[in-house]
């Protein structure tokens, strides 16, 4: 009998201590807690926002046709006044407005940073009445590389007019932007200055030709350009590279005095406003002291003679 309370004591023992092994091992973790639960979450990723892409119109705003794509860095080297580039944009279905709110943003501020943009509004002339506008981009501020640039408008006087259009623009060096253009020759004949305008025209005398060309393209060095008059031929052929549907001004002219002072001689003008010729137009000058020849899409090769006359403009 003795033994069998001894053995039967060793058992109760035995279960009491398996008892509180497995109370240990459930107080190791949390209720209810499971291998998998144990593990750590994968995270979501986060859903990116969506690139940003060109909106050339949309409501009462488009970009113009004529809008660039892509601006220069700017050459410290040039003048102040050339470091401002701008694009252009239209309102459209609105006749009336007379103030707005106007909001820009770059999408990408390391290419172009906000404070780089600037707005001026384009108005009827004496009037101001809202036509569209220029966003001006300061080339100071540019670096390399490709931006969205957002333009947010809503009328706040006049008639009701609102939109938001982008544009995208690229940051290229200074010489790459784009620009069609081709070799034109125009022959200026001074043959008609005479007495004492022709000993002024002979003595320092100069011929000129000028355009504007975009900031940054590979022609920008060649818009404007003067040579000494030719004084036994009385007549200098000139050789420039002419953009399709922007003028050039061709001039004769003196030096006035050692302060660079210039007298311009009188340029023969067209009969009307405009005068179309085969692959380019004439159109009369304000003060008659150039003339001005705008021209098509491919070089004209048959000659092209400009007159000056005895007279100052």
């Amino acid at each position: 009998m003795n033994r069998f309370r001894s053995l039967s004591f060793l058992l109760l023992a035995l279960f009491v201590l398996a008892s509180c092994g497995k109370t240990e091992s459930s107080l190791s973790s949390p209720e209810g807690s499971s291998p998998a639960a144990s593990l750590p979450e994968k995270s979501t990723p986060s859903s990116s926002s969506a690139a940003p892409t060109e909106v050339l119109e949309n409501r009462n705003l488009k970009w113009t046709d004529s809008a660039k794509s892509k601006v220069s860095l700017w050459r410290e080297s040039d003048p102040d006044f050339l470091a401002v580039d701008s694009i252009r944009y239209v309102l459209k279905g609105t006749s009336a407005v007379t103030n707005a709110e106007i909001k820009l943003s770059s999408s990408n501020p390391d290419v172009i940073p906000d404070e780089a943009l600037s707005h001026q509004e384009s108005t009827m002339k004496k009037s101001n009445v809202i036509t569209g506008g220029i966003v001006q981009l300061d080339l100071t501020k540019v670096h390399l590389g490709t931006t969205y640039i957002t333009l947010d408008f809503r009328s706040t006087a006049g008639s009701s007019a609102r939109g938001t259009i982008v544009k995208k623009i690229e940051v290229v060096p200074f010489g790459e932007v784009p620009c069609t253009h081709y070799s034109q020759t125009v022959t200026v004949d001074y043959s008609y200055v005479k007495d004492s305008l022709w000993n002024s025209l002979a003595d320092k005398g100069k011929i000129s030709y000028s355009f504007n060309a975009p900031y940054g393209s590979d022609i920008f060095d060649q818009r404007n350009k003067a040579v000494d008059i030719d004084k036994t031929k009385k007549q200098v052929s000139l050789t420039f590279e002419a953009i399709p549907n922007v003028k050039v001004y061709l001039s004769v002219y003196y030096l006035k005095d050692e302060e660079g002072h210039v007298q311009f001689i009188a340029m023969d003008q067209p009969t009307s406003s405009v005068e179309k010729k085969n692959g380019y137009t004439i159109t009369q000058d304000t003060f008659g002291q150039a003339a001005n020849l705008t021209f098509g899409e491919a070089t004209i090769t048959s000659p092209i003679t400009v007159y000056a006359l005895n007279q100052t403009a």
